[in-house]
């Protein structure tokens, strides 16, 4: 228990505390231009990283129902994410599942089991929470010029860019739009 008490002090002193309390001024914050922000989030969020969901997926050889439970997991659990920590912040927060780590699923569904994919990013996760909790990510990003940082997310989209122009120009009707 003693243990517990401890990491919970650790966890709050790195956790960034909300600016104003949760529930004030929402009416104020209702209106067009936030409702015109949202729709263009939503847009966004449902387009792009789903096709590439149901890419990556369909490569991995998921089956329907697998890949439906993919995309419920996704957006429902980042829907969430995104409602609850924007209210509780009063910023406009968005969570989704991240382009990245759908192309790095894809691939490791290609040749690994589902069940192992999954486990790894529990892990994964289990350990960027150690790792952003503790102060390491900060000093990390401070060791790696931004030029490489920017090269490896260059690397991650080629194959995307790759296959969009090879795509359009195999089927425009439905690559162009």
């Amino acid at each position: 228990m003693t243990t517990l008490r401890h990491l919970g002090r650790h966890l709050g002193r790195h956790l960034e505390r909300p600016g104003a309390a949760p529930g004030r001024g929402v009416v104020a914050d209702w209106g067009g231009v936030y409702a015109a922000n949202g729709l263009i989030g939503f847009i966004f969020a449902a387009t792009g990283p789903l096709a590439i969901i149901l890419a990556a997926g369909g490569r991995g050889g998921l089956s329907p129902g697998q890949l439906a439970s993919w995309v419920f997991g996704a957006f429902f659990v980042n829907g969430a994410l995104t409602v609850g920590m924007s209210w509780r912040y009063r910023l406009p927060l968005c969570f989704f599942w991240t382009i990245p780590g759908t192309v790095l699923v894809g691939q490791a569904l290609t040749h690994l089991p589902l069940a192992e994919v999954l486990g790894a990013f529990y892990v994964t996760a289990g350990l960027l929470v150690v790792v952003g909790v503790s102060g390491w990510i900060g000093r990390a990003m401070r060791l790696v010029p931004m030029p490489i940082v920017m090269g490896m997310v260059a690397g991650v989209f080629l194959r995307f860019g790759l296959d969009l122009v090879r795509a359009v120009r195999g089927d425009f009707g439905v690559a162009g739009p």
